[in-house]
């Protein structure tokens, strides 16, 4: 009984625990952007730290266990496992003003941004970097003019998707990305990227990159206007609709449900018998037992599900032999 009666302390404890953790993590955030579009107050140019241009002139291979650019492109692109488990090349690929995990890199100077966004070889090479990373996460360029995103044409999306929201070094590795666009002069890219990735979270996917999108990708966006057009987009809950076997049927197995171009106004909420799928997300997502099956007998169904779904993820981005 005793325990009973301090089980409402502890559970306030651990609120207040949480709302401090949330706290911090959104202020930790905010000096972190403020300091990306301040463009680093105080931080001056190595002009002898080069690493970066040459990495990207495929003069030197990156490290630890790297490889030269053009040969990361060719070798390693589809190849899923190496990408997930090497943690030392994105350093590399999306060099940024600030220190990585990897000590061997070499933080981006602002003479090799400018070098390597007015050499157009050596912008597609970066591109070419992009497209490795997107064809990772389940996405394509649709085109490089516009920098519009869609899902990969082929099945495959769907295991990306799910490895994307469960493995959070990736959320990492997107920040950086977005922040390196920036400073190689592809600043447009962004809107297109965040705008995809909102519209597949609306759609039920992506769901745990929500906290990311709205403490660390939205905001590193430089332009104002486009800024708060993803937050009221991101925010727009009308659009929210549940993933079910129904509304998969009806947008076709694979197939992008979310708008090319970064034109996101336009996406619209889906109905099903007169009523937006959003109002019936709580039934599914908390079945009852109307039909006579035991909670228990249910809960052991649905974790039965959740682990073989879990081994086919698994299994796709293991290592090959």
């Amino acid at each position: 009984s005793s325990q009973w009666r301090r089980w409402p302390r502890r559970k306030a404890a651990v609120e207040v625990r949480r709302k401090r953790e949330r706290c911090l993590d959104m202020s930790w955030a905010a000096k972190d952007v403020a300091k990306y579009l301040a463009g680093y107050p105080g931080k001056k140019d190595d002009l002898a730290a080069n690493q970066n241009l040459l990495f990207y002139k495929n003069e030197i291979r990156s490290f630890p266990q790297g490889d030269y650019v053009d040969d990361i492109h060719k070798q390693w692109y589809g190849n899923y496992a190496l990408l997930e488990e090497h943690h030392g090349f994105i350093q590399w690929l999306f060099p940024i003003r600030e220190k990585g995990m990897n000590v061997y890199s070499q933080e981006l100077q602002l003479f090799e941004a400018k070098a390597i966004a007015e050499d157009p070889k050596l912008t597609q090479r970066l591109m070419k970097s992009y497209r490795l990373m997107l064809d990772f996460y389940g996405m394509e360029l649709a085109c490089e003019a516009t920098g519009s995103v869609r899902r990969k044409k082929d099945k495959s999306w769907k295991a990306c998707y799910s490895n994307l929201e469960e493995r959070s070094h990736n959320w990492l590795r997107i920040t950086r990305i977005l922040k390196c666009l920036g400073e190689m002069g592809l600043e447009h890219y962004k809107k297109p990227l965040l705008a995809h990735m909102i519209s597949e979270r609306h759609t039920g996917y992506l769901r745990a990159c929500g906290r990311s999108l709205k403490n660390y990708w939205i905001p590193v966006v430089r332009s104002a206007v486009e800024r708060d057009e993803l937050v009221k987009y991101f925010l727009d809950e009308t659009k929210l609709v549940s993933v079910t076997p129904e509304t998969e049927k009806k947008t076709g197995e694979g197939k992008d449900t979310s708008t090319e171009g970064g034109d996101h106004q336009k996406a619209q909420p889906k109905v099903e018998d007169g009523k937006s799928v959003s109002a019936t997300k709580k039934t599914a997502d908390h079945p009852s037992n109307e039909s006579g099956i035991d909670g228990r007998d249910q809960s052991q169904k649905m974790t039965k599900a959740k682990i073989e779904k879990q081994s086919k993820i698994t299994g796709f981005f293991a290592k090959k032999p």
